[in-house]
């Protein structure tokens, strides 16, 4: 009698939704509304622009009944375009999870490298790393290397001041790739050199509060250059030699090469460094002048091939994160964010409160924006992860904020 009376299609009501909630953001992943399963069809049904009381569809007691077929082809139409959102949608937060599990591991591996080894600049502390500073993927220098090299993936741009041969300096744009480290000229934006990581010998930096970098070449003068964003280069080639080695051993078939933390590529830190030039060595000796800005550095010439450069004092070796302990693992992370309080429910206690000694801007909406000399009230703490969460005086949102960010009120 159904077929007679015109509805060709008949499907059980959990049949339905199991094949097409997603075409809903009401269905999408679970219906709330009222009226069960035969309110999530008919939500399903006006989101496909098929309301009901047309006689497009019927329902039974268990069953949703559908006139013509090309009621059904058009709701499967809707339902491939949904798949292929919902698609993009999990591989756009695995890249997310993909990418902060990366940079996490970057920030391990400095930890790793300059702890107790060089004095730390203000603003390096607990600096976001980006990787891309200049936007050099879509730009023109990027995509000379991809031509002429055929390099496929650029890992860190950005503009550092190069020390020349003459003891001069020039800005210029660095590129590191997953094969070399690239030097683009500012002003002509051509590539004026090329260094393979494999002839990377040996990386040198002071112990001062400064952002010169030392690199050794195999059989080539060294490339010498001052940075901002030095701490990251450095991490960026200890991490690309690392999955070298990883790799190296996973094609040889044998377990990958264990070399000791933060010394996948040599780095020495001294406060006279001597390194190849053309003809002959040149020094580079680093001295702290109180009357250097905090921050700041000065590139003077002392005397024949040495060079001095003056720093600030800035924070001792030992600010920032310290490493782990040889053959500990990385907690997981917890569920320990909060951005509001259910209807009816209690603010959390207050564990204790500090005070902001390093400002910092929120990445997302989960953190807090804290400006030094705000007082937090701490609700929650997670030492693993090195966080903390809770409250500004006079605000009423909850977040969370690195806990070396502040220190505790006595």
């Amino acid at each position: 009698r159904v077929r007679r009376a015109g509805f060709a299609v008949r499907m059980p009501f959990a049949h339905f939704l199991r094949r097409f909630k997603m075409c809903a953001p009401s269905t999408w992943p679970r219906f709330k509304g009222a009226d069960g399963d035969r309110g999530a069809v008919r939500a399903v049904m006006d989101a496909c622009g098929v309301p009901h009381g047309t006689g497009a569809y019927e329902f039974g007691k268990t069953k949703v009944f559908i006139r013509a077929p090309q009621t059904l082809f058009a709701i499967e139409d809707v339902r491939a375009q949904r798949l292929h959102d919902i698609v993009a949608i999990i591989q756009r937060k695995w890249r997310q999870v993909a990418h902060r599990a990366f940079y996490r591991s970057l920030k391990q591996t400095s930890a790793d490298v300059f702890y107790n080894n060089k004095r730390r600049r203000r603003m390096s502390v607990h600096r976001a790393f980006s990787g891309d500073y200049v936007g050099a993927r879509d730009a023109g220098p990027f995509r000379a290397v991809q031509k002429k090299f055929g390099d496929r993936r650029l890992v860190f741009a950005d503009t550092v001041t190069k020390i020349n041969l003459r003891g001069k300096c020039a800005k210029r744009t660095v590129l590191v790739t997953e094969r070399a480290v690239y030097t683009v000229s500012s002003i002509l934006k051509k590539i004026s050199r090329a260094v393979p990581l494999a002839d990377i010998e040996s990386l040198g930096m002071s112990t001062r509060a400064d952002g010169v970098l030392v690199i050794n070449v195999r059989n080539e003068h060294a490339l010498v250059f001052t940075a901002l964003t030095r701490s990251e280069f450095v991490i960026t080639l200890h991490q690309l030699r690392q999955q070298a080695l990883d790799a190296a051993a996973t094609a040889g078939g044998g377990a990958a090469a264990k070399p000791a933390r933060g010394q996948t590529v040599p780095t020495t830190f001294a406060d006279r460094i001597a390194y190849r030039q053309r003809k002959g060595q040149r020094t580079l000796v680093f001295e702290e002048d109180a009357a250097v800005p905090d921050g700041d550095e000065r590139f003077v010439k002392a005397s024949g091939d040495t060079f001095k450069m003056l720093t600030s004092a800035n924070l001792p070796a030992d600010s920032g994160a310290a490493p782990r302990a040889a053959g500990a693992k990385q907690a997981e992370p917890k569920a320990r964010f909060i951005n509001k309080t259910g209807a009816g429910a209690k603010a959390a206690g207050v564990l204790f409160r500090v005070r902001v000694v390093h400002a910092h801007t929120a990445l997302n909406a989960r953190e807090l924006t804290l400006k030094v000399g705000d007082v937090v009230n701490v609700t929650a703490t997670d030492n693993a992860a090195g966080t903390s969460q809770g409250y500004v005086d006079g605000s009423r949102k909850v977040g969370s904020f690195k806990t070396a960010l502040a220190e505790r009120i006595k």
